[in-house]
């Protein structure tokens, strides 16, 4: 059996090679068409995740001060702080701290008031029963810019005796 029956005619060599080509051409399309949408999906489902946490550890901060608060009005201490839990319950622990790659940072100042009992930034007389919250939470999601969220509230010390002001709008 002579082995040139197998060889392609001289004219069509190159016609196979294309052929391969167009067939990788059409899979690596078809590929990328369906990847894109399962790395999105992926990612997305990261980003939830984050999230949902980042949303927790907001909860469970606000939650954490105010039991600070309840058990003792003098260990909020003006200043930036970090939380952890100690003897079994929540204390304020360094300047900041870290759950789950998230930046949490929790900010106490003495409020002041005017004359009159409203609360302003400046130039009033500090109220030592409230203080001004805050908490920063930053991280760094997969693929994307860092993201901060930053909340503000009020805390009083509500077991303490006395005439409390009443603001005046």
């Amino acid at each position: 059996m002579p082995l040139n029956r197998f060889r392609l005619p001289i004219g069509s060599r190159g016609f196979t090679l294309m052929e391969l080509m167009v067939a990788i051409a059409i899979f690596a399309t078809i590929s990328a068409g369906v990847a894109v949408p399962i790395i999105g999906s992926h990612l997305s489902g990261l980003e939830d995740r984050r999230t949902f946490r980042v949303n927790t550890l907001l909860t469970e901060s606000w939650e954490a001060v105010r039991s600070i608060r309840n058990r003792n009005w003098s260990e909020l201490s003006d200043g930036a702080h970090g939380l952890n839990v100690g003897g079994g319950h929540w204390v304020f622990s360094g300047n900041s701290d870290i759950q789950d790659g998230i930046s949490r940072v929790v900010t106490l100042s003495t409020a002041q008031r005017n004359v009159a009992g409203a609360l302003v930034e400046v130039g009033g007389t500090p109220d030592p029963d409230t203080k001004k919250v805050s908490i920063l939470l930053s991280w760094q999601p997969p693929y994307s810019d860092p993201r901060t969220l930053m909340v503000e509230s009020l805390l009083t010390n509500h077991q303490a005796p006395g005439d409390w002001p009443i603001p005046v709008p």
